[in-house]
């Protein structure tokens, strides 16, 4: 899970920050799953928005990966 990866799906300005506040992963079916929290900060550090992120990558080729983000 990569926060940079997260930035282009979301599509965060260059000058803003993507923080990561909470995440957790499970593995099941053929699927390593993680659900993380976060929040984008303005270039003064302040809060923007935060975001739910569910990032699903096969564990068997062709290990395809899908990203899933909401507004929280």
């Amino acid at each position: 899970m990569s926060v940079e990866d997260y930035r282009d799906k979301i599509g965060i300005p260059d000058t803003h920050k993507l923080v990561i506040l909470n995440c957790t992963s499970w593995e099941k079916g053929g699927r390593d799953t993680g659900y993380c929290i976060v929040e984008q900060r303005d270039s003064k550090g302040r809060a923007v928005a935060q975001y739910g992120v569910i990032d699903e990558r096969e564990t068997f080729p062709p290990r395809e990966r899908t990203i899933h983000y909401s507004r929280i």
